[in-house]
């Protein structure tokens, strides 16, 4: 998504949903709520981020992915975005 220039909101929140689709699975693992959190920090929606780092934690308190974006947040730390 981020490679080459590619990036547009529409994309991110296509990306978004169908994550999300993928987090309501019973066997939804940590790392997918930790790359939802991941896109939600690219695009500076902090409460978003919040809630899908909860999720990732309470399923694995050692997602290293959930712990970088965490880290960023309390750090106040956020990609810059591209501009188009």
């Amino acid at each position: 998504m981020f490679e080459q220039g590619q990036y547009t909101e529409a994309y991110a929140r296509g990306f978004l949903t169908l994550l999300g689709k993928a987090a309501g699975r019973p066997n939804a693992g940590a790392q997918t709520f930790a790359v939802q959190a991941f896109i939600h920090w690219f695009r500076h929606e902090d409460d978003a981020i919040m809630d899908s780092l909860m999720k990732a934690s309470e399923l694995d308190s050692d997602c290293s992915m959930a712990q970088l974006v965490f880290t960023g947040v309390m750090r106040g730390v956020y990609p810059s975005r591209p501009t188009m």
